[in-house]
């Protein structure tokens, strides 16, 4: 929703909001269990060693690229499992959540006149630059997403793979 009423000056710290900047730490805390959890998920789709995993998982460029092949690997593996349909759609639903994060984390910050957090969308494809308000409800429920679907993931992961983290003899 942008507020047109309002003006909006960019800021560069949350010094006047700490709620605000407490939770987007929670949210920075949430995304890097995000990223472990999907490099799980990309070992054990890999069906290769924990350090080869990390390798091939390592030199992808980003999230969305990491996201794609563990998607494409478990989709080609097509487990028999009745738990499998859950870890795609828990994976789908990480990566909305990133989606969310990366507004959250790489948008410019603005404050309205009268007090109002929110993004400045200024991307080249708009016609001119959008705020949309934030409050820490939506950041509180993102989070809350991106754990969610981390603890689901991990479950179907363990209950489809039971020996996935187990040490080889």
């Amino acid at each position: 929703m942008t507020d047109k009423a309002h003006q909006f000056s960019t800021i560069s710290t949350l010094d006047s909001s700490p709620e605000t900047a407490r939770l987007l730490g929670n949210l920075t805390v949430a995304w890097s269990h995000a990223e472990r959890i999907l490099y799980l998920a990309f070992w054990v789709a890999s069906e290769t060693n924990q350090q080869k995993a990390f390798e091939i998982f390592e030199s992808m460029p980003n999230f969305r690229a990491q996201y794609d092949l563990a998607i494409s690997l478990f989709k080609q593996n097509d487990a028999d499992h009745p738990k499998f349909p859950a870890l795609i759609d828990h994976l789908g639903k990480l990566v909305q959540c990133f989606q969310i994060r990366n507004e959250l984390t790489h948008r410019t910050w603005v404050k309205s006149d009268d007090g109002k957090i929110g993004l400045l969308d200024h991307r080249l494809n708009k016609k001119s630059p959008k705020v949309r308000i934030i409050t820490d409800t939506e950041i509180a429920k993102t989070i809350r997403q991106i754990n969610e679907n981390c603890d689901g993931l991990l479950q179907s992961i363990i209950e489809i793979f039971p020996e996935a983290f187990q040490e080889q003899a």
